[in-house]
């Protein structure tokens, strides 16, 4: 998720703290999502899992990141 954070989203600027909240929040969720997948002996399709984890964050990361920015009013 740091990587990520950092190579796409370098133009937007938050502080250490709310960056590494955020960090946290989606790891947590990711692996969170993976340890229920392999606690049901991984018997849901794999694709339909990152589908699913995909359709979730997408655009969600950029969002929250430009409402910690402060450069909205906090709608999107």
């Amino acid at each position: 998720i740091d990587g990520i954070i950092s190579r796409e989203f370098s133009d937007i600027t938050v502080s250490a703290g709310d960056r590494d909240a955020l960090i946290s929040f989606y790891t947590f969720g990711c692996m969170g999502t993976l340890c229920r997948w392999l606690d049901g002996n991984m018997e849901e399709d794999c694709g339909k899992v990152l589908a699913v984890l995909h359709k979730v964050v997408h655009g969600a990361v950029r969002d929250a990141l430009i409402r910690l920015s402060g450069e909205t009013d906090g709608t999107c």
